[in-house]
């Protein structure tokens, strides 16, 4: 049967153009002509077969967001084609945000969800990140440590592969607060993607702390005294440096504070060598208390209080078998570490390397020293360098003897 062409109504017509109603055809001729003048595009209407053999006006067509062909509008339906709710043009993602399709979703501020594929507005999470908000606190449950999970895990030493009794190390702790207009949920977020991104999990790991306001605490893993210095100078010297300028942490926070942990074996061999020069330790601590309040920084001594008067030898000596709390100076009620607690929080790699270098020091010297060398102050002889230029920075003079 011969199909005379619907426009010029002379020639035989085999093309099929989609309309409104229905479809028409037209002759090669008048086709080219339409096509030539935009009236008329080539056009995908379900059958596989033949789906650029057909033709649609286009104002029965839809385009897809991407451009890459047209839709005859009967039958976008069938093909789960979503229209965008902007451009008007067709998408195939059902996550897009209100029906938009994916170019105008990005135009009006929202992107990909790098985890789980879910859109979301930049707005809404963390600066820097390309996950959703859900996401982001999916990884950050694994990542923050509940306290007594962290306390109880058995961790390698770091810098060590010899007997583990005999391991001689330490580590810190540093809070990390802000009294900043940011959720605690956008803080932790924060520290956790840059720490994660600086390689910090090898080293330490993040813990809530119910003491601060929106922070947490960064907790080192036990390492030697080199691979400590290591890593504060190869990757912790980053993360201080990038939470002073991606964060609002601050390093003068009242409540955060720094705490170092050195193994009991440091102070000596034996249980009894130990409890001696850990004692002697607090005895020169508690003649020492203005200095040390100085050094430290801190202003809130609710968690760290020094003696209220110098101890004598049978209390320094008495306080460390029978310790009566850990909320004091330096905490002895640790099974395997003496804590350093009389130290205020802070966001500078030198400070940080200062205050943990002099205590080392004194763990390390103290052994050295008699009980009456003791009140000679003759153990800041030969403070660090890192300790000395600190001290110096905050016009602290240290006096060698007294």
């Amino acid at each position: 049967m011969n199909t005379q062409c619907f426009c010029c109504k002379k020639h035989e017509a085999t093309n099929k153009i989609y309309t409104t109603n229905g479809y028409q055809f037209y002759c090669s001729t008048c086709l080219n002509n339409l096509l030539q003048n935009g009236k008329v595009v080539q056009a995908f209407d379900g059958n596989k077969h033949l789906q650029w053999k057909c033709y649609a006006f286009i104002e029965d067509v839809y385009q897809t967001y991407d451009n890459k062909y047209f839709l005859v509008k009967s039958y976008v339906k069938q093909f789960n084609y979503y229209l965008c709710a902007s451009c008007n043009k067709l998408h195939s993602d059902k996550k897009t945000p209100n029906n938009l399709c994916p170019i105008c979703a990005i135009k009006q501020g929202y992107t990909r969800c790098r985890s789980c594929g879910s859109w979301y507005h930049f707005s809404s999470t963390i600066q820097n990140n390309n996950n959703c908000l859900a996401c982001i606190n999916k990884q950050n449950s694994l990542l923050v440590n509940k306290y007594h999970a962290s306390h109880n895990r058995k961790y390698d030493f770091i810098g060590y592969t010899g007997d583990d009794s005999k391991f001689k190390g330490l580590g810190f702790e540093l809070e990390i607060d802000c009294f900043k207009a940011i959720t605690k949920e956008e803080f932790i977020s924060n520290i956790c993607l840059l720490v994660k991104e600086e390689g910090g999990f090898d080293h330490c790991f993040i813990e809530r702390d119910s003491s601060l306001l929106n922070g947490v605490e960064l907790i080192t893993k036990p390492h030697t005294k080199q691979a400590l210095n290591e890593f504060i100078h190869n990757k912790m010297d980053k993360i201080l440096f990038r939470l002073r300028n991606e964060t609002p942490a601050e390093d003068c926070s009242k409540l955060a504070a720094l705490h170092v942990h050195i193994s009991k074996t440091v102070f000596g061999d034996t249980v009894e060598e130990q409890n001696v020069n850990i004692a002697k330790l607090l005895y020169w601590v508690s003649r020492n208390k203005q200095f040390l309040i100085k050094l430290g920084r801190r202003v809130n001594f609710t968690k760290c209080a020094f003696p209220d008067e110098a101890l004598s030898i049978k209390e320094a000596l008495e306080y460390v078998e029978d310790p009566e709390s850990r909320y004091t100076a330096v905490n002895v009620c640790n099974t395997n570490t003496v804590e350093f607690r009389f130290m205020q929080t802070t966001t500078y790699t030198h400070i940080l390397r200062a205050l943990i270098d002099f205590c080392w020091h004194l763990a390390t010297q103290i052994s050295k020293f008699d009980w009456q060398d003791l009140d000679k102050n003759q153990i800041l002889q030969g403070l660090p360098t890192s300790t000395q230029k600190y001290c110096q920075e905050i016009g602290l003079v240290i006096n060698k003897e007294k």
